[in-house]
């Protein structure tokens, strides 16, 4: 309880109840870093540094509303919606690295005859980035929720709700914190606030539907508690902030806030973004010390760049982080690629445009974000092309894979390696057969080359997961580069 008690805390600073310094003394909490992606007062993109040292607009299509961050920093989502009749809106993810933008969900009309289109509001990231769930309206009392894979693909529909359902994700389960509105007809007014299984079941009731209203839920950043906007009619012009603790369903009664506020915490909990009301104002408060930090400019709906996980390897002094370690972790690690040789660099690469990449002993991962799909993002480079041209094709062999793009055949236990450690798109076609060759060490072994990746068998190696090593073609390019 001691971080909804802090935040309780920071709350009541914000609508008046503690005054700014109140805890006194000097600011513990770190600078605020990272940033921070916002629905600008006049709906452009906005991305701003956290610290206040800048703010850049992001072009668009259209209006844009609701940005979110993907749980590994790497991809925003939002709603593009164009200004004028027919007001057409699709999903946007846009890369804010390269500023490379793909359509999620595409405008479709709802009713061709009369050129209605679609509303595609509030997209949330599923905790693991692997999809996005978002709210389709058709500008009618009901609306559908609906979850569509974060690689595009065809969207399904969860559940119902009302035009004014509001829900928050889960960071860590992904459950709904989800509140809606009594249609008209109803006899007892009000939102009720309720937990929502990730595939759209009733779990729990947390705020019956007894008159009030409640707006934006939002889950703490530790997901063990919920904040809401209460409101006595669905038009006041003044509000009450309650926290609820999800696990035992108590309540805390923060105080009065402007209608219409919104905010975002920190990955760290240090500090909370708030856009205050009408005026739209988005500032930043230390959660320490209870004072306002840095003020970036006026809008609404703000989102807070995610910590990006990084690991540092004292063996070479560099750290892999985010995309790149995420990649690194899931397809092999140290065994198959080596230390990271290189930060994070831009480079100008064989088909004349620039990435971020990053070397290691036996590969350079490339970030390619030109592809929708995140599985085809992270690349490896073509070393094996750039070591070793192709060898001419040759004809199958019994009891091998044959590959007729390079004319080449894969088997035995170079077969079993590419297979088991993520195939052609971790290492591209084979481009020469099993061959025998002398490699820096002075001794001969029996190798294969790949696009990608030259596979090098090592008998006198007696743990069997280190007989077949990939080259370290990292080390000889990047000495090749003058780096």
């Amino acid at each position: 309880m001691r971080r909804l008690g802090a935040l309780v805390l920071v709350l009541m600073m914000l609508i008046g109840g503690v005054p700014s310094g109140a805890a006194g003394g000097a600011a513990t909490a770190p600078p605020p870093t990272g940033r921070i992606v916002y629905q600008g007062a006049d709906r452009t993109l906005h991305l701003a540094q956290a610290d206040g040292g800048g703010d850049a607009v992001i072009p668009t299509r259209g209006q844009i509303f609701a940005p979110r961050w993907s749980p590994a920093g790497d991809r925003i989502v939002y709603s593009d919606e164009l200004p004028t009749a027919p007001f057409v809106g699709q999903l946007m993810v846009l890369d804010p690295a390269s500023g490379v933008k793909h359509v999620l969900v595409a405008a479709e009309a709802r009713d061709p005859s009369l050129d209605i289109y679609w509303s595609y509001l509030q997209p949330r990231w599923t905790p693991d980035g692997s999809a996005v769930v978002y709210i389709r309206s058709a500008g009618s009392r009901l609306t559908t929720i609906m979850r569509v894979p974060a690689g595009g693909g065809t969207p399904e529909e969860l559940f119902d709700g009302t035009s004014t359902t509001r829900f928050d994700l889960s960071p860590r389960d992904g459950r709904f914190a989800l509140s809606d509105d009594a249609f008209a007809e109803e006899a007892v007014q009000g939102s009720r606030l309720v937990l929502i299984s990730p595939d759209g079941y009733l779990e729990r009731t947390l705020l019956p539907r007894t008159g009030p209203y409640y707006f934006q839920p939002t889950w703490t950043p530790d997901s063990s508690g919920i904040v809401v906007r209460r409101q006595a009619a669905r038009d006041s012009a003044t509000a009450t902030l309650v926290l609820i603790d999800v696990a035992t369903g108590a309540q805390r009664e923060v105080g009065p806030v402007a209608a219409g506020s919104s905010f975002s915490f920190s990955p760290d909990g240090a500090w909370l973004a708030l856009a205050a009301g009408d005026t739209k104002r988005l500032s930043l408060i230390a959660l320490d010390t209870f004072t306002e930090g840095p003020t970036l400019g006026q809008g609404a709906a703000p989102s807070w760049e995610p910590a990006r996980p990084a690991r540092t390897f004292p063996e070479t002094g560099f750290s892999v982080g985010g995309r790149f370690l995420a990649y690194w972790t899931a397809n092999g690690g140290l065994p198959l690629y080596g230390y990271p040789l290189t930060g994070e660099i831009r480079e100008r690469l064989e088909d004349g445009n620039e990435y971020t990449v990053q070397y290691f002993e036996r590969a350079r991962f490339e970030y390619h974000p030109e592809h929708a799909d995140p599985q085809y993002q992270v690349l490896l480079g073509q070393f094996g092309r750039r070591i070793h041209p192709a060898d001419p094709a040759v004809a199958p062999l019994v009891g091998a894979t044959y590959f007729p793009p390079t004319g080449h055949n894969l088997g035995g236990r170079f077969g079993e390696y590419w297979r088991a450690h993520g195939g052609l798109p971790q290492f591209g076609y084979p481009i020469t057969e099993e061959i025998v060759e002398t490699l820096g060490d002075g001794r001969r072994y029996t190798v294969q080359y790949f696009e990608r990746a030259r596979f090098e068998y090592h008998p006198e190696h007696a743990d069997p997961q280190y007989q077949v090593l990939l080259g370290q073609f990292g080390r000889q390019i990047l000495a090749e580069s003058g780096r």
